[in-house]
């Protein structure tokens, strides 16, 4: 017999204790100039690249883009152990990562914030 472990959080005690909470750190946060607050995050950053894979090129204008995952893993199956390429063009290149997006939703709010993590080597990337 399996015996099912008790979690010792109790999903709906935690969320009244959440939502019971957002008033009084509202009541705060409205007390305080949002100028004055700091705040330090590190260590949690990435470039996210939504890209497209291409299917086929006609020429250097016409390009055809795989439009759902399974015509491309058929594509891929076909050329089981044989060489192939596969083109991808990035579509659009966007912070990521919790600490990045938290730092920038914070700075949007005057916040005044330092953040370490991985922005890129050896220049900054210009995101």
């Amino acid at each position: 017999m399996i015996k099912q472990q008790r979690s010792i959080f109790n999903r709906v005690d935690m969320d009244k204790r959440i939502i019971e909470s957002i008033p009084i750190i509202i009541n705060q946060l409205q007390q305080k100039r949002i100028s004055n607050i700091k705040a330090f995050l590190g260590f949690d950053a990435c470039i996210d690249n939504i890209v497209r894979v291409v299917r086929d090129k006609n020429g250097n204008t016409d390009t055809g883009f795989y439009t759902s995952s399974r015509p491309f893993g058929e594509f891929l199956i076909s050329r089981e152990n044989k060489s192939c390429g596969v083109e991808l063009q990035t579509k659009l290149s966007k912070i990521g990562g919790n600490m990045v997006i938290t730092v920038n939703a914070l700075g949007n709010l005057d916040f005044k914030v330092d953040c370490v993590g991985t922005f890129g080597f050896p220049d900054i990337s210009p995101l």
